[in-house]
């Protein structure tokens, strides 16, 4: 088929799905270009030892060029030479990556659509719903790119990763017209099919968050694409999830109460908090519950200032222990760039970062370091280092903190959860007692239950 979604769980190989597609349309002479759109750093993954090197046929991948655009060099000299040597050579089989805001670049976009008017191109978009939003200007441009290639693949193991909306726009890639064909000719029509809407008494239109016709986009999506799922095709040891939980401080306790009764607390210092919008005051009480708190930007400050709740965080003390007791490699997931600024001060050597803070260079360092075994623990936040790598050196993950975001927890969750990985992988949240962690839970169990249903897969005992 010209398009077409692999909406293959984690683990299960879509990479080798879309390369093998790749090399057989090389061999026909169907496609002279392969070009691969990936989130982040994960796009250079796509020509290492676990992907084109792996899976190419050797014949072919003597005479392949391959060449990963990075936005960050992209204005030097010898960057935009091989570039320019890349598309102006026409007698090989090529294979460029990027990433998806390196496409947004005013010299990415050029290079895209060079190669895309230039050649007849495989288009593979790696980790699709990273297109989920129809207005969004990536989206936009995305699609309009999915004019130009002569076959089309999307790949995401969590195609429903916070709503059914979520596939709507990935398979406007593939096929501009599959949903009006389908009756439907605006997102907006999308999400009334499939979405719940109330009035208020003024008669304004309101998504209550519930769901429709579940069923009808499952039918609909299976003629263009396709579900793998890793208990269906791998034989890999359980993940075994436990939950630890331990009490804030009394400080924390009395701020916590406060923001959320109140909208608004007194720090010891005399600080006044407030938090009225219900998505500042869900952030706030979450970082309370880590043990700290964001204070008012004062003039001629460059950086928002942080107070820190007290001589005592039990959240951080319950991870350390925690890993003082674990013998093996592991991750620990965390959702703000403190709580792994803390993680990495009480461990010292012992662990490396890989997070927004972490330039590409010093990310494959980092990656490079605990897969040799010269760092027991990788610290890390699920938008970073939750996507495209394996990391099988690791027997267990910590979640220290979550977010509201699924695809960023199940995609996180299956690092280590992959071919090679031969024990039980343990997966343990730390939990604060009656706080917002609960409620994030709860929330991300519904997401799951609701992307079940889209995708068809059965609904497992999840965390």
């Amino acid at each position: 088929m010209t398009a077409f979604a692999g909406f293959w769980e984690q683990g299960t190989g879509k990479t080798k799905f879309a390369l093998d597609t790749a090399a057989n349309l090389f061999k026909e002479g169907e496609i002279d270009g392969m070009l691969v759109i990936a989130p982040g750093a994960v796009h250079r993954e796509w020509l290492g030892e676990d992907a084109l090197l792996k899976h190419f046929p050797e014949d072919l991948l003597e005479q392949t060029r391959g060449f990963s655009f990075l936005s960050e060099k992209a204005a030097t000299n010898w960057h935009a030479a091989a570039v320019k040597d890349l598309l102006g050579s026409r007698d090989q089989p090529h294979v460029m990556t990027m990433s998806y805001s390196g496409f947004m670049t005013k010299r990415g976009k050029k290079a895209a659509w060079d190669m895309l008017r230039t050649r007849r191109v495989l288009m593979v978009l790696d980790e699709s719903t990273e297109i989920k939003s129809p207005g969004a200007k990536r989206t936009i441009s995305m699609v309009a790119a999915g004019r130009y290639p002569a076959y089309k693949r999307i790949l995401d193991g969590t195609p429903v990763s916070n709503s059914p909306f979520d596939v709507y726009a990935p398979i406007r890639f593939l096929d501009s017209q599959y949903w009006k064909r389908h009756a439907i000719g605006t997102a907006g029509a999308f999400r009334h099919t499939f979405g719940v809407y109330a009035q208020t008494k003024a008669g304004d239109e309101f998504p209550t968050g519930d769901y429709k016709n579940l069923d009808v986009l499952h039918e609909w999506i299976q003629p263009i694409s396709s579900r793998v799922l890793k208990k269906d095709v791998l034989d890999l040891p359980p993940k075994v999830y436990n939950t630890v939980r331990f009490d804030m401080t009394g400080e924390q306790r009395r701020i916590y109460d406060e923001l959320k009764k109140d909208y608004r607390t007194i720090l010891e210092s005399g600080e006044e908090i407030t938090a009225e919008l219900t998505i500042v005051r869900q952030l706030r009480l979450q970082q309370v519950a880590c043990g700290y708190i964001p204070t008012p930007i004062e003039e001629g400050q460059s950086a928002q200032p942080v107070h820190l709740i007290g001589n005592r965080n039990p959240r951080l003390e319950t991870l350390v222990e925690l890993l003082d007791f674990t013998p093996h490699p592991a991750i620990v997931w965390a959702r703000f760039q403190l709580d792994i600024d803390q993680i990495m001060k009480r461990l010292g050597n012992r662990a490396v970062r890989l997070d927004g803070r972490v330039d590409p260079e010093g990310r494959e360092t980092a990656k490079a370091r605990f897969r040799a075994g010269d760092a027991q623990f990788l610290i890390s936040n699920p938008a970073v280092g939750g996507v495209g790598l394996t990391l099988n050196q690791a027997k267990s993950m910590f979640y220290y903190s979550n977010n509201f975001k699924l695809r960023e927890r199940l995609q996180s969750e299956d690092r280590n959860h992959r071919i090679g990985q031969d024990v039980s992988v343990g997966i343990t949240d730390l939990i604060a007692n009656e706080t917002i962690d609960d409620h994030i839970v709860k929330s991300l169990r519904r997401k799951y239950e609701v992307a079940c249903e889209v995708t068809g897969d059965e609904v497992l005992s999840w965390l």
